[in-house]
């Protein structure tokens, strides 16, 4: 098992491992904007470019060229992508992939781990239980008026309804 962020790669991943199953967990997009423009790496690059290069349309090009001093609707621009390249890659590989939705793995950690398990046809294990026994989720989630004034909000959820040609 292992991590990856950006692009879902799932024909790549599905080419090295034929047999493979995939977990998704997505998150609601304002917080994941929210923590994107916080963090270095995003700071030091996704906020001043397109972070992945190759998935743009030209129209996208041109537009996130012309919003350079708007970070949070670039962020928002580029959160749309990735959930656009994973959502036409689950379709066309057929992959088996479980959605596991973050705001509810961190309320129901341990219903939501039974059935990753269940989903990669694993066994439960008295290690994982207390390891999450003594790692409780601490939920920090903030509401979204807390994250961004009512202007970027709207720029956000404008983004995020978008339609590129």
């Amino acid at each position: 098992a292992f991590k990856i962020t950006g692009p879902s790669r799932l024909g790549f991943l599905l080419d090295l491992f034929p047999n493979a199953r995939f977990i998704r967990i997505t998150r609601d997009a304002v917080p994941t904007i929210s923590s994107w423009l916080k963090v270095d790496f995003w700071r030091s690059k996704g906020a001043s470019r397109l972070w992945w290069q190759g998935a743009y349309s030209p129209e996208q090009v041109q537009w996130a060229d012309g919003h350079k001093g708007h970070p949070h609707m670039r962020a928002a621009m580029q959160y749309a992508k990735l959930m656009e390249v994973a959502q036409c890659e689950m379709e066309s590989t057929n992959a088996p992939v479980l959605e596991v939705p973050y705001e509810q793995f961190i309320t129901e950690p341990k219903y939501w781990m039974r059935k990753m398990l269940n989903f990669c046809e694993l066994e439960s294990s008295v290690w994982i239980d207390g390891y999450m026994d003594r790692n409780p989720i601490r939920v920090n989630e903030r509401p979204d008026v807390e994250l961004f004034s009512d202007r970027e909000l709207s720029e956000i959820r404008q983004m995020l309804n978008k339609k590129w040609k």
